[in-house]
């Protein structure tokens, strides 16, 4: 049974992690179809020799890899789609940016903590300027030489922060760290069109996947044995080993992404996962805004029969009033927790009941 203040808790919960909202103008339209390999980013910009300094903290969120491996594990892909996809269900939005980061020198410590800073300081910045969370999912990997590279993809409000880009080239310049880092490459998307911008998020994604190891096993759609990296939609050309680190982690997320926000918002509401239920053709075509939606729209009715009940049946000591108030709790409650493919939605869901 759920009291009045359990409830008002997981709403706010909820609310917490729904407050970055999209940007003006997005479309609640039907979903984008499905995005060829070919697609790149309307937008594209090169900065050289940008410098990053040493943080002297852990990242958040990290994931440690106790064993050296050259390729992400099944755990560690399935860690990096989950993320990836709560980033438009819990808040409505896809990734716009992408930074690849060169890092001087053999020390992998030392690049690991430079991307630490820098996710510490972008963060900070763009709270200072009015966006309430700053998600991101980093992977490190281990170039020929021996040096440390990190791909990071994040979703940054441009409007809020028109001088962001300006600054990756040159917030760093007079650190400690310059020797130790570089931002070697920058790609960005600023349209709002909900085609591009789920194009560029999966894109994103595709790269942080990369590393995947290709004899990986999982089951397609239709049962069949497949490989992992095939499902994932990693084309040939962008596969590789990422290398052995000598650093704790090989990838990480923000907070904001992270196990104990997602176990938040699942348990206000439960979460979809497309890797779990092996929805593969599902991936990069954008479901999870409309799920957005559809999960606000949820809440919201949620809140208002929660308010109902308090009304009809207040907190008595009369016992019929009693037991019909723990019927209606019971109902309540039996209701926030369904499968997810028992919520009414504007898109067909793959588990869509009934479908």
């Amino acid at each position: 049974m759920t009291t009045g203040t359990d409830f008002e808790l997981r709403l706010a919960a909820f609310a917490d992690l729904v407050q970055g909202m999209r940007p003006p103008g997005m479309s609640v339209d039907e979903l984008a179809p499905p995005v060829g390999a070919s697609v790149r980013p309307r937008l594209r910009l090169q900065v050289q020799a940008a410098s990053l300094p040493i943080a002297i903290h852990a990242a958040p969120n990290t994931t440690s890899q106790t064993v050296p491996s050259q390729y992400l594990n099944q755990s560690q892909a399935r860690a990096i789609c989950t993320s990836a996809s709560f980033v438009g269900q819990a808040y409505g939005q896809c990734f716009n940016l992408f930074l690849i980061f060169r890092h001087l020198g053999d020390d992998h410590v030392a690049g690991a903590d430079a991307v630490n800073d820098f996710h510490r300081r972008a963060r900070q910045r763009l709270s200072y300027r009015g966006q309430v969370v700053f998600p991101f999912i980093y992977v490190h990997e281990v170039e020929r030489d021996g040096r440390l590279s990190t791909r990071l993809a994040c979703q940054v409000e441009f409007e809020r922060d028109e001088k962001f880009l300006p600054w990756i080239g040159t917030g760093f310049a007079t650190s400690r760290a310059g020797r130790r880092a570089t931002v070697g490459e920058v790609r960005y998307h600023e349209g709002h069109a909900r085609a591009g911008r789920v194009a560029f998020h999966h894109r994103c994604v595709r790269e942080l996947l990369r590393g995947v190891d290709p004899t990986l096993v999982t089951r397609d759609e239709k049962g069949r044995h497949a490989r992992l990296i095939d499902c994932l939609g990693v084309r040939l050309d962008e596969r590789r080993p990422l290398g052995s680190l000598t650093c704790a982690q090989r990838f990480g997320t923000a907070d904001a992404l992270g196990r104990k926000s997602q176990a938040a918002a699942d348990d206000a509401l439960p979460l979809l996962n497309a890797f779990d239920d092996g929805a593969w053709p599902w991936f990069g075509r954008g479901w999870e805004l409309a799920e957005y939606d559809a999960r606000l729209a949820e809440m919201n009715a949620l809140a208002e029969e929660r308010r109902l009940v308090d009304v009809r049946w207040p907190v008595s000591t009369n016992t019929l009033v009693k037991a019909e108030r723990a019927t209606a709790l019971a109902a309540f409650e039996a209701r926030r927790t369904r499968s997810p493919e028992y919520r009414k939605r504007s898109w067909d869901c793959w588990r869509q009941a009934g479908s």
